[in-house]
């Protein structure tokens, strides 16, 4: 288990948190030998919680609704609940498209039903917790999570992965909201035509809990991963998006190692500022 950052085939692990959200800050990579307790124990909470593994996933195609957007689904053996996948091209380069996943004030402008998006703490420059609330339909009970995400870089293929779990932090007990869980979710952006465009990729197994019938939270769930690329690709032609730094950095080469990163935060302590 790592805390802070893991190399292997050059990837980076950068760990952060909430169903989509990257922060990074000098500062905070710096805290992170002072605090290495603490840390330690929630990165262990947030960010490595999940045993659920899309790697024997079969997944096998719904429909050709719509062809620009492919959409999966996998049901993993013994489980009633589907985990569904999307697949896109969206004509914006991959640091852009990091810059809005990473930037919690404006999520809910397009995570489709989010209410609430809420960062508990930015643990590290690597990692964080976040709160996300999600309106459902007035015939059930809104739910919300706490979400624990690790994002790595993999330089040789200008690939980024984020990938989140449900956690439990006892700083937010449960509300009067349902307590959903992800038992695993993924982003995967590879750069595409020279870094003008991305391959955006999600696949997220999640549990709403409570008392909905699952072959209703499958009926509803198909549609989410249509719905969430259809919005990111709305979001990335809005003027005032901004590019991730780090993302553009290490698309750009500009670190391959551990050291290196560690002074490009510290020669960038803005660099992750929103």
């Amino acid at each position: 288990m790592k805390t802070s950052l893991g190399i292997g085939r050059q990837w980076f692990v950068l760990a952060s948190s909430a169903c989509i959200s990257l922060g990074f800050s000098a500062a905070a990579y710096a805290a992170t030998a002072e605090a290495a307790p603490r840390l330690k124990a929630v990165a262990e909470r947030a960010v490595f919680q999940s045993n659920f593994d899309f790697a024997e996933a079969k997944w096998e195609r719904v429909s050709n609704e719509d062809a620009d957007i492919q959409v999966y689904r996998w049901k993993a053996p013994g489980k009633d609940l589907f985990a569904f996948k999307g697949v896109a091209i969206v004509q914006a380069p991959m640091p852009r498209l990091v810059g809005i996943i990473a930037d919690t004030q404006r999520q809910n402008e397009w995570v489709p039903d989010l209410g609430e998006a809420r960062m508990v703490e930015q643990v590290s420059a690597l990692e964080r917790i976040q709160y996300l609330h999600f309106e459902t339909p007035f015939v059930t009970k809104d739910r919300d999570f706490v979400v624990g995400t690790r994002a790595s870089f993999e330089a040789d293929t200008r690939t980024m992965l984020l990938d989140f779990a449900s956690t439990v932090d006892p700083r937010l007990p449960k509300t009067d909201k349902v307590r959903g869980r992800i038992l695993r979710g993924q982003y995967l952006l590879k750069a595409l035509d020279g870094g003008e465009s991305t391959q955006v990729t999600i696949q997220v197994y999640l549990d709403p809990m409570g008392s909905v019938p699952h072959w209703l939270v499958n009926a509803t769930q198909v549609g989410f991963p249509r719905r969430t690329l259809t919005a990111l690709r709305k979001q990335a032609q809005k003027d005032d998006v901004r590019e991730h730094p780090l993302a553009r950095a290490a698309m750009n080469g500009l670190f391959r190692t551990p050291t290196e990163l560690q002074a490009w935060l510290n020669a960038n302590p803005a660099a992750s500022t929103f």
